[in-house]
């Protein structure tokens, strides 16, 4: 079977793909056979010439996309001499990791890593996941939600909902990752600019409240029966808030602490939590799920990512590590589930 890897993408988190897409490369068992199609950032789909492609590998350069030969989806997906494939659209944020390239998956009828349409759609709508974890029985920090739209014509109404809020706050796109046009402030005096911020990458805006806690991650892997739960792991850092730059920087003073040190009650409220809201949100195949701990030990939801980062620095990788999966049969693993979860949609389909 051949794995066609979709990497790249329209979104701002598109460099970040290309980092996820090269350490998978290096991993990935030789039976998989993989075909690389770069996406652009204006969205052209382009096909990659695997040795070019290894080259770059072997050559420790960094992962690029040739445009050297266009294609389409109806192309790469409708050729006989893709038939029997297995699809990983590793791009992360919008247009790649909320539902739109899963429907266009499902349309084509082809096996692909990861969330379905529903769950990909609402693990990066923040205040969805954050309504729905919630309507599950757990704590969120408080936060206000609107559009471009809301904010331009009702900008007063909008400011007495955030003025509810206690500062300071965290300014965010909905659907974005990788801390991208997010923007935290102290007062309301600087709402404006933060707002505006945000809007440069989605049509909708969301503000938090901030929380003194510690931010935890859970990574969860499976199915619809069995799931594996990783140990916590914690991020670590000086700065006030951990950023883009603060994430991917190579001087970055942040560092990972897995497992993270908590007490034995507190990260099994985690794991059941992390277990619950996956399960809430729809998701399938992999998903990491962060949250905040407080010094009471109190478990707050913050994100779900459904289509995490994959880098060599990558906490979900290194956390299924620690739970005793190699990347190597992480990345396997990944690929099996999805192609039995494609079988089982066809036998329900026919019956």
């Amino acid at each position: 079977m051949r794995c066609v890897i979709l990497y790249g993408g329209v979104s701002a988190e598109h460099d970040i793909t290309l980092r996820s897409c090269h350490f998978i490369l290096q991993k990935i068992e030789a039976k998989w056979e993989p075909i690389l199609i770069g996406i652009s950032k204006t969205g052209t789909w382009y096909q990659q010439d695997p040795q070019a492609k290894q080259h770059e590998l072997n050559s420790g350069n960094q992962l690029t996309i040739s445009t050297q030969n266009p294609t389409s989806p109806e192309e790469v997906f409708s050729s006989p001499r893709n038939q029997n494939i297995v699809v990983w659209p590793m791009l992360h944020g919008p247009y790649g990791e909320d539902g739109r390239i899963q429907g266009l998956l499902e349309s084509y009828g082809v096996a692909y890593v990861g969330c379905n349409v529903l769950g990909s759609s609402l693990a990066m709508h923040k205040p969805l996941s954050k309504i729905i974890a919630k309507a599950s029985g757990v704590s969120i920090v408080g936060f206000q939600h609107f559009n471009k739209q809301d904010w331009a014509k009702n900008k007063k109404s909008m400011l007495d909902g955030i003025k509810k809020l206690k500062t300071p706050l965290y300014v965010k796109p909905v659907a974005m990752g990788s801390s991208i046009g997010i923007t935290r402030i102290e007062n309301l005096d600087e709402i404006d600019k933060a707002v505006e911020s945000a809007f440069l990458y989605d049509s909708e805006c969301i503000i938090e409240e901030e929380i003194i806690a510690r931010e935890v991650e859970i990574a969860v892997f499976g199915g619809n029966d069995k799931l594996t739960v990783s140990e916590p792991g914690e991020i670590v850092t000086e700065s006030t808030f951990y950023d883009f730059k603060e994430k991917y920087s190579k001087t970055s003073n942040a560092r990972t602490d897995i497992p993270a040190n908590l007490k034995s009650e507190t990260i099994s409220n985690l794991k059941n939590t992390a277990v619950k809201v996956f399960r809430a949100l729809h998701l399938f195949g992999l998903a990491r799920m962060d949250f905040f701990v407080t010094k009471d030990g109190l478990v707050y939801f913050n994100e779900a990512n459904s289509m995490p980062g994959f880098t060599s620095i990558s906490l979900y990788p290194r956390l299924m590590e620690h739970a005793g999966m190699q990347a190597s049969d992480l990345i396997n693993n990944l690929l099996e589930l999805a192609v039995s979860r494609h079988k089982e949609q066809k036998l329900h389909a026919v019956q």
